[in-house]
């Protein structure tokens, strides 16, 4: 439990981290750049608070599901921990590590702090922009009470969908680029790989199977044809998978070593 304790910290409390979350709300927030235009023109034609409440989805749903955004996440989630085991293992620190703690317990560690450091960075990131898209649509505090009680009724859930999917996307990228630090030997892979391998799918499924949309890492959170239940699916499965090829081979590199 200690040893979990200090890896959780730090995966979480460090400034790669920080960075990591101001990357992401920086490149949503641009990416939501349309949204913002769009809200703006919908409050000047209408100020009345059905008109804020449409600003408002319009701009929570652009900054969230932005192309921008879901790619700064493949881009910058690795930065706080993918990329720990490899370093550990190439200077023998993970000899000492092994000493403090059981080789099941050690490899587990290193799987779920590196998920659950991707899928906070990308929650982190996720409310602060969904703080801002908030105060910037009720800049003038007009109708902000009656905006927050719809919120609450109709927008909650789909907010709460919306920070799960992301989370196990940033999660899932971040085991990918754990995973892509050991195979390819070099503590750099594991910021780049992710965002090659989002690039790749993306391009791969909308120039050669545009049907087949559960190929496109972007179908997986911001989808117009899967259903939520779906994308929860794919990317559970996907974490998954993820997780235990990164522990088959923390486990060939530990014998390595």
């Amino acid at each position: 439990m200690n040893v979990l304790k200090t890896e959780l910290k730090r995966g979480i409390c460090s400034w790669k981290f920080a960075g990591s979350v101001f990357l992401i709300l920086l490149m949503g927030l641009a990416g939501a750049g349309e949204s913002f235009s769009v809200a703006g023109s919908y409050l000047q034609m209408d100020g009345s608070l059905a008109g804020l409440k449409q600003a408002g989805w319009i701009l929570l749903q652009g900054a969230s599901q932005s192309d921008l955004f879901l790619m700064a996440v493949s881009m910058t989630v690795a930065f706080s921990y993918a990329s720990v085991f490899y370093e550990e293992a190439e200077n023998r620190f993970v000899l000492m590590s092994l000493s403090r703690t059981s080789y099941k317990a050690y490899i587990g560690t290193k799987v779920f702090v590196t998920a659950f450091s991707g899928g906070c960075c990308v929650i982190c990131a996720f409310c602060l922009q969904t703080i801002f898209c908030i105060f910037t649509a009720f800049s003038s505090g007009a109708f902000f009470g009656e905006f927050m009680g719809y919120l609450g009724q109709h927008m909650l859930l789909s907010l709460v969908q919306w920070a799960g999917l992301v989370a196990l996307s940033g999660a899932f990228w971040a085991v990918a680029g754990g995973i892509s630090a050991v195979v390819m030997k070099s503590r750099y892979m594991a910021y780049m790989a992710p965002f090659i391998l989002y690039y790749i799918l993306s391009e791969f499924q909308s120039r050669y199977y545009p049907e087949l949309y559960f190929l496109s890492p972007r179908e997986w959170v911001a989808s117009k044809y899967l259903s939520v239940g779906v994308r929860y699916g794919i990317l559970t499965v996907a974490v998954c998978l993820a997780g235990g090829i990164y522990a088959v081979v923390m486990r060939r590199r530990v014998a390595h070593v």
